[in-house]
């Protein structure tokens, strides 16, 4: 279990703190099928981010 954000981050390109957070996040939101849609939710948010979907929103105003 301590060794899980780490292996999990690895495997799909995650940073391992971002990868425990969405896991806390999705288990405490959803519990055991929120631990595993947390990542995948974080995976989708930050794919969409680098494919520039989130330009058009005025981020800072």
């Amino acid at each position: 279990q301590f060794l899980e954000p780490k292996i999990v981050g690895d495997n799909i390109g995650l940073h391992p703190l971002a990868t425990l957070i969405s896991l806390y996040a999705g288990l405490q939101l959803g519990g055991l099928t929120g631990m595993i849609m947390g990542p995948v939710l974080l995976v989708i948010f930050i794919a969409s981010y680098r494919a520039g979907l989130f330009d058009s929103l005025n981020w800072r105003k």
